[in-house]
Order: C-alpha cells, then sequence, then structure tokens
C-alpha cells in the first residue's frame, strides 16, 4: 500500500479548506503530525514570547507563536520563531530558514520528536539556534552553530539550563510555569 504524502502546497490547501477541523497540526517529512497544546504549555509559549520580545527588538525582529514555517519539505509549526522584520514580507510566503534566527519548542510529550527529527531537521536547514523547553524535566536546552546535513546534521554546541539559571538575559525560572 502506497503513503499519501502531502507537498507543502497541497497541505496549505489542505488546512485552509479545513481538513483538519480546529486540530493544530504540521507537516514533518510529507506527513501530518498532531501538536499537543495544554495550560502549561500555554503559559510557557505566551511567557517565552514576552521575555524574547525584549531581548529581539521588534525593528529587526519579529516574535511568530505557533505559525508555520517552510523547511524544504516540512511545515513545522515551532511554538516559537524568531524571524527577521518587517512581518509584511511574510504575507505573500511563509518564513524559510534564511529569515529564522530561532526556533523554540516546548516539550510534554514530544521530547523524542523534538529532539530527534526536528533537532536535525532543523540543524540541517541552518537555523542558527534551536531551544527545548522541557516541561517535564524542568530544563531548557540550547542548541547553536549547526552543521551538516541530513541524519547528520547537528549543532556544535549545546548547553542545558535549569531553574537558578539563565539564558542570555532571561533567567529559566521566568520560562518555565511555576511550581503548583
Amino acid at each position: 500500500m502506497k503513503v499519501f504524502r502531502y507537498t507543502p502546497r497541497s497541505f496549505a490547501r489542505a488546512v485552509e479548506a479545513g481538513v483538519f477541523g480546529d486540530q493544530k497540526v504540521e507537516l514533518l517529512g510529507g506527513v501530518p503530525h498532531l501538536m499537543t497544546t495544554n495550560p502549561p504549555h500555554i503559559y510557557v509559549v505566551r511567557r517565552l514570547a514576552g521575555l524574547l520580545a525584549v531581548v529581539y527588538p521588534a525593528d529587526h525582529w519579529t516574535i511568530y507563536e505557533e505559525k508555520f514555517v517552510k523547511i524544504g519539505s516540512w511545515m513545522p509549526q515551532p511554538d516559537i520563531s524568531v524571524i527577521r522584520s518587517p512581518a509584511s514580507q511574510y504575507l505573500p510566503r511563509l518564513a524559510e530558514p534564511a529569515d529564522i534566527r530561532l526556533v523554540v519548542e516546548v516539550s510534554d510529550m514530544t521530547y523524542a520528536l523534538d529532539r530527534g527529527k526536528k533537532y536535525r531537521r532543523y540543524a540541517a536547514a541552518g537555523i542558527p539556534e534551536y531551544w527545548i523547553v522541557n516541561l517535564n524535566d524542568q530544563f531548557v536546552q540550547v542548541f547553536r552553530d549547526p552543521e551538516g546535513s541530513g541524519k547528520t546534521a547537528q549543532y556544535r554546541s549545546s548547553a542545558t539550563s535549569h531553574e537558578g539559571e539563565a539564558i542570555g538575559a532571561i533567567a529559566v525560572a521566568d520560562i518555565l510555569p511555576p511550581k503548583v
């Protein structure tokens, strides 16, 4: 049996036509993937977007929350992406790797995907910086300096930060949801 794979164009048309209803989906390797969302996830995305807006001034950068970007045959919907301004240049097209400074995935049930396929794809595309906010284990991984292609793509630099530490001017405690 042959598996149907979407192209970015056919996937965009399916999303616009409401094929997936209210479900949040992204295209990874021609296959639609459902995205998870829950209150802690939503909290972290909104909180971190606000913190990044201070670090990346609006006259040079736009902070996207859960917007599609185009990376070859993929159309992921990173939880946050920092792209070159002005945002109006993305009205006729999606942001592509050359436009992207930083991608962030907030991970609860998707860590294996975020640290596996997405990590390699973002590195292969040359995305300069990739963060994974791990909600389950309460840390943030920062990857920088991509190299390689395909399954061997990776980031040369990586650091894991916990509560009490900072990533540049951003305290990890300000990113993670409060303990209840």
